[in-house]
């Protein structure tokens, strides 16, 4: 089955807006759970944190921005 994205539109602490995206990996059987990971377009993997987001190799923090969606 294939992945999932997701984007989700975050920004930094200098103010710049990027764009995250939520894959969510499937399994080649059926009935696996799907493993959810988060990262940049550059590549970065980012955790989630509560509300908020991580880069995991620099620590540096992401917040969501709010849509009207």
């Amino acid at each position: 089955m294939p992945n999932r994205f997701k984007e989700i539109p975050v920004v930094d602490g200098h103010g710049d807006q990027l764009t995250l995206y939520e894959i969510r990996e499937r399994g080649p059987l059926l009935g696996l759970i799907p493993k959810t990971r988060f990262e940049l377009g550059t590549g970065e993997a980012v955790e989630a944190q509560g509300d908020d987001f991580v880069i995991v190799g620099t620590g540096e923090k992401l917040t969501r921005v709010e849509t009207d969606d």
